[in-house]
């Protein structure tokens, strides 16, 4: 365009980074009556917006004609509901101009910069623009003769209402010289342009709770609480990781922004350019606190976004709506939350009923430890043991792929139950399940036997607590006084855990001694009674009647009869060592007195009347307890036959004294 004769105009009309003002040319005439058949000129102005990541840097070029073919036009978003309001400056523009020095583009130039430093009055008056359709449109008509001359007319525009989803910072004023011609006579009745804004950046936020193992109770877990020092990274669905440029820009998960829960828990993007319509997912990366595998606290499932949030532009206000999708930790099923910015970018959060919530939520959960108890700890040997293993089902049970319980027992421990006694005994929250199925997988050679589980068949059951029984015995010959330990294992997809269950069983050793020469006695006799009943070994289900010695005591197995007569006589050795193994030691916390009863005392002893009380120990040579016998020794006998000889021996030897003494005392005579 450019001025071919006096009193028309040469526009230049420029859009730089956001809209540097139209230029205006002119000598300053009025266009004459011959130079145009209309009063007006239509301008459609056509509003764009760009996120911050996508806003041009170069202007767009406004000729006055349609641009629809333009690269930066086409990528931009139509904003529907901006007012701009154009104000006659004419006046102020003709004064700076003529009283400019230089040539015509600096005289351009002075109008134009008095154009845009002067003031507009909250009263003064304006031709309004129609708000933008959802097509960005709006069309006014303005005069192509302004000011108190009637010169050619030069306006501001200015934004003067801007939806709460659209920087206002970045809109510009800009100034329209009119009339407008096309080339040498033809005037231009209809121009277009282009101004362009930018969309206000989102925040991104949700908050990031922990539910810990009770420290009083390791079998459950905590209520929720705000977990500090998480960290995140984000992605577009199908698409790049957000870089520290805060970009998705091709930046690989390694190298991605990392975002740190707070101590409050929350977790937050700020000033971050959403694309309306994409969804975006925030994964967690190891961290301090939190890993995906051999987690020491808590840990999370890898490759699983516990936060998906998709961008929708509103139409009206082109406000960037926030969507977040979450599993709720409470109700174990997929939650929405829907943040709405307010025009200082303040979010406030519905439910997908409408009714007010809190920000999003993730959850970090620690793996609760298995529990093992047994239904007595201080036993004898071949006692049945009832042991009742528990797991609570985790609150994140759908983050799992493996739910095994591995029993591993000692060696000292058989096992009494089959697979089918153990899986029949499978509760949940106490009672029988038939939508659960566990698997046995025995493996006796390593004193080991694995029960799995199903993840998915569990969720229903999650924050319940599975448990089973089985039954075992400790075997003849285990230590004495040393923990027989039973352990379970919980292995999952992120740390085992274990926990055990411990037994013992005791004995007691005696030595057979002579009370007067301390002398070690053999082959005296004792049974052992307990209450009512009585010490028996059996070996391969047949009573032993007598074990000589402490040791092969170890041998065989134990049980209690009622018929004393059919308990194993326990015999002294050469060393007088004799004892029992395989006995319990205490119950319900007192101990347990036994009773030493001997039935036969060694040769030339006298056998003892009352029964020797003891108590189980270690059974060691240390703490053996001293049975003693008093020897029957040697008497004199009263009243027998055998002392008439004696006497009647004694009595002739003092007749035959008597008669000799008289016969000699005659002779003497």
């Amino acid at each position: 365009m450019k001025r071919t004769g006096k009193g028309r105009f040469n526009i230049v009309l420029g859009l730089f980074v956001v809209l540097i003002p139209f230029l205006l040319a002119s000598t300053g005439a009025d266009v004459s009556a011959d130079d145009t058949t209309s009063k007006d000129t239509t301008v459609t102005l056509h509003k764009l917006g760009y996120d911050k990541d996508q806003y041009p840097d170069q202007a767009i070029d406004n000729t006055g004609d349609s641009l629809a073919d333009d690269g930066t036009v086409k990528a931009g978003i139509p904003i529907k509901g901006v007012v701009f309001t154009a104000y006659d400056r004419t006046d102020i523009y003709w004064t700076a101009y003529k009283a400019a020095d230089g040539d015509a583009a600096a005289k351009m130039k002075a109008g134009q910069s008095a154009v845009l430093k002067a003031k507009v009055e909250q009263t003064e008056a304006g031709t309004d623009f129609p708000a933008t359709d959802e097509a960005g449109l709006s069309t006014a008509n303005l005069a192509n003769l302004g000011g108190t001359n009637s010169d050619n007319a030069v306006y501001l525009v200015k934004e003067t209402k801007t939806p709460d989803g659209v920087s206002n910072q970045k809109s510009s004023d800009f100034v329209i010289g009119l009339p407008i011609f096309k080339d040498e006579d033809i005037l231009d009745k209809n121009i277009d342009i282009y101004p362009k804004n930018m969309f206000t950046t989102s925040t991104l936020e949700f908050i990031k709770y922990g539910i810990a193992v009770d420290s009083k109770d390791e079998t459950k877990l905590t209520p929720a609480s705000p977990l500090a020092g998480a960290m995140f990274v984000l992605k577009e669905e199908n698409g790049d990781y957000l870089s520290n440029q805060n970009k998705f820009d091709g930046t690989t998960a390694a190298d991605a922004q990392k975002f740190t829960s707070d101590k409050s828990g929350k977790v937050s993007v700020p000033d971050i350019s959403l694309t309306s319509g994409k969804t975006y997912e925030f994964y967690e990366v190891d961290s301090t606190i939190s890993k995906s595998a051999n987690a020491d606290k808590y840990h999370y499932l890898a490759n699983r976004a516990p936060i998906k949030v998709t961008a929708k532009r509103g139409a009206a206000d082109s406000k960037m709506v926030l969507t977040y999708t979450y599993i709720e930790q409470d109700s174990k099923k997929e939650t929405t939350v829907i943040g709405t910015p307010d025009k200082d970018g303040k979010y406030a959060y519905t439910s997908a009923t409408g009714a007010k919530t809190k920000e999003a939520r993730a959850y970090n959960t620690e793996v609760p430890e298995p529990d093992k108890t047994v239904d007595d700890s201080d036993v004898d040997i071949d006692e049945n043991l009832t042991y009742k293993i528990s797991q609570l089902i985790p609150n994140d049970i759908a983050d799992y792929q493996e739910f095994s319980l591995v029993d591993t027992y000692d060696p000292q421990l058989a096992l009494l139950a089959s697979d089918k006694d153990i899986l029949a005994t499978v509760t949940i929250a106490g009672k029988p399940v038939s939508d659960v199925v566990g698997t046995f997988i025995d493996d006796a050679t390593h004193n080991q036997f694995t029960v799995n589980f199903t993840p998915a068949e569990l969720e229903k059951y999650a924050g319940k607590m599975i448990q089973f029984t089985v039954k075992m015995k400790v075997k003849p010959g285990a230590k004495l006084a040393v923990g027989i330990d039973n352990k379970v294992t919980f292995n999952n997809d992120f740390t085992p855990k274990e926990y055990k269950a411990t037994v013992k069983t005791y004995g007691k050793q005696f030595v057979k001694t002579e009370w007067l020469s301390g002398k070690q006695l053999g082959a005296a006799e004792f049974i052992v009674q307990r209450g009512n009943s009585y010490l028996q070994y059996a070996s391969k289900g047949q009573p032993v009647a007598k074990i000589t010695g402490y040791t092969d005591t170890a041998k065989d197995d134990l049980v209690w009869v009622t018929d004393k007569d059919q308990a194993t006589k326990l015999i002294s050795d050469d060393n007088g060592q004799f004892g029992v193994q395989g006995l319990a030691q205490a119950e319900a916390g007192q101990p347990i007195d036994y009773q030493l009863i001997e039935t036969k005392a060694p040769e030339g002893h006298v056998i003892l009347k009352d029964a020797v009380v003891f108590n189980a120990d270690n059974g060691t040579e240390k703490l053996a307890q001293k049975v003693v016998n008093h020897s029957k020794g040697i008497l004199p006998h009263t009243g027998g036959k055998g002392i008439i000889i004696f006497i009647a021996t004694g009595c002739m030897l003092i007749l035959v004294s008597i008669l000799y003494f008289k016969k000699r005392n005659r002779q003497t005579v």
